[in-house]
């Protein structure tokens, strides 16, 4: 298993992630608005660390399972009705066509983007035909609170981070056979018409 540079900062990941960048909110509410929920349906959450958006979901989709390949952050997710998988997204050992939805919740930033592609395959493979791959991330940082942020991330994960821009992950995954891709990016401030640098991508397979 490849090392995973949140093992390093396994202690502080929940508390900067839940009550400083408030990460999980965000993302939760951004799920709530583009995706209709099945209870029926099967997810798999890819780098989804210690679970805290799976866990909110458990409301709304019965079967979960949470793939991570940093065994301190699963060990930290704590809940017997998700089920955890210690391995990297770039090679998911799952059959084909298994979830109904995959989640990458702000997990591409964090990975080498020469792996992108990669673990964009991985997960349409692991879906079924016309299951859905949910992308939350982040644009290239073009303000210093950004930036700020930026590095408050890095210092998170403790590794580099890869920004790539949605039309950029448009390319990739008309490539790798999705057939319909949606992009939505929320307005921060409706008044303002200023987009938050946070986008949405959803892909169906």
């Amino acid at each position: 298993m490849k090392y995973s540079t949140f093992d390093r900062v396994t202690f502080l990941y929940d508390f900067i992630v839940k009550y400083i960048l408030k990460d999980d909110i965000k993302s939760m509410n951004l799920l709530e608005k583009y995706l209709v929920f099945n209870k029926n349906h099967k997810l798999i959450d890819i780098g989804g660390g210690t679970g805290a958006i799976s866990k909110m979901m458990l409301n709304k989709i019965d079967f979960i399972n949470i793939l991570d390949p940093s065994p301190n952050l699963l060990s930290n997710v704590k809940c017997h009705e998700i089920s955890l998988i210690l391995a990297s997204g770039t090679s998911i050992p799952i059959r084909d066509n298994t979830y109904d939805l995959a989640l990458l919740i702000e997990t591409l930033h964090h990975i080498n983007e020469k792996l992108h592609e990669k673990i964009l395959t991985e997960s349409y493979r692991v879906i079924n035909q016309g299951g859905k791959l949910f992308i939350i991330d982040l644009s290239r940082p073009d303000d210093i609170f950004k930036r700020i942020y930026s590095r408050i991330d890095q210092f998170t994960s403790g590794g580099k981070i890869y920004f790539k821009n949605p039309i950029e992950l448009k390319e990739i995954l008309e490539r790798i056979g999705f057939i319909k891709i949606d992009i939505f990016q929320p307005m921060k401030n409706s008044l303002k018409k200023k987009q938050d640098w946070r986008y949405v991508i959803i892909a169906t397979k």
